[in-house]
C-alpha cells in the first residue's frame, strides 16, 4: 500500500531511515503472514465452497473469447506496470522512494510513442478518493495536534510501569489501533499514533520497525 506506507514512513522519518523499509525488506520480515494468508485461503474455501458444482469451465473459456486478443494499448500498459513491478523490487539498489514510481512511472503510458492511454483516462481517476484521503490524515494531524498523541504515550506508560517487553508492548500496539479503527480511517490512524509509539519504542531501545509494521496491520484488522 503506497500511499499509507508513504505516510507511516513520512511520520516516522525521526526514528526510520527511509530505506529502512522497502517491499523485498517487508516481505522477507513478515514471511510467517504467509502462513496465516495459507490457512486463512482454506478456511474461506471450506467456509463458502458452493452448494452446487459450478460444472465444467465453458462459461470462463466463452468470457475469454469474447475479450478477443490483447490489444496494443493493454501489451503498453503491462509493460509500464512491469517496469513499475522492478521498480519496487529494486529499490534496495537504487535506494528511491517507492511512492515516487507510483506517481512518475504511470505516465510513461501518455508518451506519443507508447500511446497507452487518452484523454479519458484521465477522467476516470477517482478524484473524491484523493479528496477522502486527505481529510482522513487531517483527522490524524488534528487529533494529534490536540494532544491526542501524549495521552497514548501516557496511557502506554501507565499499563507498562517501567516494563519493557517487545510482547506486552506490541499487544498495547494492537489493542489501541484495534480500537481506534471503529473511531477513525487507517489513514487517520496513521497519522496520529505513528510518531508517538516510535518515540515510545526509541525511549525502550527497541527498534521501531516492527511496530510500524503492526500499525500497519493492525489498522487493516476487521471482525
Amino acid at each position: 500500500n503506497p500511499s499509507g506506507w508513504g505516510l507511516i514512513m513520512n511520520m516516522a522519518a525521526d526514528y526510520v531511515p527511509s530505506s529502512a523499509i522497502t517491499p523485498v525488506s517487508m516481505f522477507l520480515d513478515c514471511w510467517p503472514t504467509i502462513i496465516i494468508m495459507a490457512i486463512m485461503s482454506v478456511i474461506i474455501a471450506k467456509w463458502y465452497k458452493p452448494k452446487e458444482d459450478i460444472g465444467d469451465l465453458s462459461y470462463f473459456e466463452i468470457q475469454l473469447q469474447k475479450m478477443g486478443k490483447i490489444t496494443r494499448k493493454e501489451k503498453t500498459n503491462i509493460f509500464m506496470l512491469s517496469i513499475l513491478l522492478g521498480y519496487i523490487l529494486t529499490e534496495d539498489i537504487h535506494h528511491l522512494d517507492t511512492s515516487l514510481g507510483f506517481a512518475l512511472i504511470p505516465w510513461t503510458v501518455y508518451l506519443p510513442f507508447i500511446n497507452g492511454a487518452d484523454s479519458d483516462t484521465i477522467k476516470c481517476v477517482n478524484v473524491s478518493m484523493v479528496l477522502f484521503m486527505g481529510s482522513c490524515m487531517a483527522i490524524g494531524t488534528t487529533a494529534a495536534s490536540l494532544g491526542v498523541g501524549s495521552i497514548i504515550i501516557q496511557v502506554f506508560n501507565n499499563i507498562l510501569a517501567g516494563n519493557t517487553s517487545p510482547f506486552l508492548m506490541m499487544t498495547i500496539v494492537f489493542v489501541i489501533v484495534f480500537i481506534f479503527n471503529f473511531l477513525m480511517m487507517p489513514m487517520a490512524i496513521f497519522s496520529l499514533v505513528t510518531q508517538p509509539l516510535c518515540m515510545l519504542a526509541a525511549t525502550a531501545g527497541l527498534s521501531a520497525i516492527p511496530f510500524l509494521y503492526s500499525i500497519a496491520g493492525c489498522a487493516e484488522s476487521i471482525i
